[in-house]
Parts: structure tokens; C-alpha cells; sequence
């Protein structure tokens, strides 16, 4: 498996911020200013993810991804068929998040991130992405992942998606879940 990661990202301070998270997670990482410089890294070399700004000039995030997926199969690096890595979206566009989320997911995205991106999300959200790419490659489904057809939507990814959206949620669906009463109110406690 393939533990390097794609950071591609037009403004150099976010995407330097995003790599320096990358590596100190113990991945390698490579870089690349737009969708047409990453387009040629994915041509020249394997892996295992890529994250991907949203607004870029000439070609943004969305676009990027529906180019990698286009790359022929017979184009990959080191003599291995391209194969399209999962793709992590990075936007700091917070309005109309939920549209934008659920656009990216349809379209392929494995997680959407919200910059600035917490490293803690970002450790989640690529151990998701590799822990996918590992079951995808075994030819199996990992326990807990939703949907079919390729989609890489897991419990995890669902519950860290919600914690971001709503500080707590993360607590009330595992205790749920556990059975435990987050309910209960303060005149239960008297």
C-alpha cells in the first residue's frame, strides 16, 4: 500500500500547513500548486490519497478529481496501471457547507474537510482513506462502511463530519448507541 499523499493546493502557505500535518502523521507527501501540476504528479508517480483544495484558478478541486478519474488506466507510474486515489476535499468556503458536502460526495470525494484543517480530523480522515484503500485492495468491505458501488463512507467518517458540524454530537451518538440516556435531565440527577 501506498502511504504517500498528494497535497495540491494553489495558496503555498495552506498547502505547506497541510503537508507539514501530512508528514508529522508519519506520511510521505508531495505537493503540487494546481490541478494541471497534480495531474501530472499522479502520471509520474503512485498514491494512496490526495487532498485537494476546493477553489483553485483554471481548475478547481471538483474538477481536478473528474480528470484524475479520467487518466488512462495504462498511464500509471512504475509501470502499474493508474488507478484513481481517494480524494480529500479542502474548502475554507463554510457557507453552504452541507450542499457542497453532499455534492463532493456524490461525485466521489472520500472525506470534505473545512480549512483551517484540524489535525486531529485530518488524522482521521486519511487513517479512514488507507484503511479503505487496504480493504479495496484485499477485495473486501470494511466492517462499519456504508453504501456500495465504491463509496468510502464510513461510521467514522460520519461521526467526524458531525462532531465538526455540531461540537458534542460525536458523545451523544456513541453513548446512544451504548444504550446510556443522554437525555436525562438535571431533576433526574436531584
Amino acid at each position: 500500500m501506498v502511504e504517500k499523499v498528494l497535497v495540491v493546493d494553489d495558496t503555498g502557505y495552506s498547502r505547506h500547513l497541510v503537508m507539514n500535518m501530512v508528514q508529522s502523521l508519519g506520511y510521505e507527501a508531495v505537493d503540487a500548486e494546481n490541478g494541471v501540476a497534480g495531474l501530472d504528479k499522479l502520471k509520474q508517480e503512485s498514491f494512496g490519497t490526495v487532498i485537494t483544495d476546493l477553489l483553485m484558478p483554471d481548475m478547481n478541486g471538483i474538477e481536478f478529481y473528474e480528470h484524475a478519474k479520467e487518466i488512462d488506466g495504462n498511464a500509471g507510474a512504475d509501470s502499474q496501471p493508474f488507478r484513481c486515489p481517494p480524494f480529500i476535499l479542502i474548502s475554507a468556503v463554510s457557507d453552504n457547507l452541507g450542499a457542497m458536502a453532499e455534492e463532493a460526495k456524490q461525485k466521489g470525494f472520500a472525506e470534505i474537510l473545512v480549512k483551517p484543517v484540524d489535525r486531529v480530523r485530518l488524522e482521521e480522515s486519511l487513517k479512514n482513506t488507507f484503511e479503505s484503500l487496504a480493504a479495496d485492495s484485499e477485495g473486501m468491505d470494511l466492517e462499519g462502511n456504508l453504501g456500495s458501488g465504491g463509496e468510502n463512507i464510513t461510521i467514522q467518517g460520519i461521526l467526524a463530519f458531525l462532531e465538526e458540524q455540531h461540537p458534542g454530537a460525536r458523545e451523544k451518538i456513541i453513548a446512544l448507541s451504548s444504550g446510556k440516556d443522554v437525555g436525562a435531565s438535571s431533576q433526574e440527577s436531584e
